[in-house]
C-alpha cells in the first residue's frame, strides 16, 4: 500500500496483480463516496488505474502488499471492501499524494489492520522509521521511508477510525520542500478523511 508494490507469481505491480485477481463485485463505489477530495488546489486526482488501482478487493489489497500471507491476514481481519486515489502534483511534480481506505467487519478488525501495517512497514525488508509530527491525532502512525534516490522521501500515516483504516502517503524531494512541509501536507489529509467519514 505504500512506496513498493509488489505483484504476485511472476507480475510485479498493482497492474501485474490485478490479471491475477477476480473483478470485485461493485461494492467499493459504496466507499468510494467516502474518499476526501479536499486536496490542495494545484494537485489533480489521477484517473482509477492511473498507478494505483481504485477499487480495491481482498485479492488485489493482498497482492499489493506481496506477501503470500497478506491475504490471509486482511481475510482473518474482517477485510470487506477497500478504495484508493492519487493525486498528482502539477506544481514540484514530486509531490504525489495517495488515500488508501480499507473496510472491515467491526473496529477491531481496522485497528488490528493498522498495527499490521504498522509492524510491517517497520520490518527491515520495507524499511520505515516511525517519528513525531506536531498535531498529528494520538492514535495515528507516522512513519518515513528514505529513497535510494537522493534527497528524495516517503511519509506515511495511518489511522483506524471505526471499521475503517486509513493510509496517507505523501511523496516529497528535497531541496524544493522540506520534511516539515511534506508531513503538514500528509496530516491535513489525514484530518479531512477522518472529516468524511460517517
Amino acid at each position: 500500500m505504500a512506496l513498493v508494490l509488489v505483484g504476485c507469481g511472476d507480475d510485479v505491480g498493482w497492474l501485474g496483480s490485478s490479471k491475477l485477481c477476480p473483478e470485485g463485485d461493485g461494492s467499493a463505489a459504496a466507499i468510494e463516496v467516502l474518499l476526501t477530495d479536499d486536496v490542495p488546489v494545484n494537485y489533480e486526482a489521477a484517473p482509477d488505474g492511473d498507478e494505483v488501482p481504485g477499487p480495491t478487493n481482498l485479492c488485489l489489497a493482498a497482492a499489493l502488499v506481496g506477501d503470500p500471507e497478506e491475504e490471509a491476514v486482511l481475510a482473518g481481519l474482517g477485510f470487506r471492501r477497500g478504495y484508493q486515489r492519487l493525486w498528482y502534483d502539477l506544481e514540484e511534480g514530486m509531490g504525489d499524494l495517495t488515500v488508501s481506505l480499507y473496510e472491515f467487519s467491526d473496529p477491531e478488525g481496522a485497528a488490528g489492520y493498522v498495527r499490521h501495517t504498522k509492524d510491517r512497514l517497520l520490518s527491515p525488508s520495507w524499511g520505515f522509521t516511525e517519528i513525531d509530527v506536531d498535531d498529528l491525532a494520538p492514535e495515528a502512525v507516522a512513519l518515513l521511508q528514505e529513497s535510494p534516490v537522493p534527497g528524495a522521501f516517503f511519509i506515511a500515516m495511518i489511522l483506524a477510525v471505526g471499521p475503517f483504516s486509513i493510509e496517507i502517503g505523501a511523496y516529497g524531494e528535497l531541496p524544493s520542500e522540506t520534511r516539515e512541509v511534506v508531513e503538514g501536507r500528509a496530516r491535513r489529509l489525514l484530518e479531512t478523511q477522518v472529516s468524511a467519514l460517517p
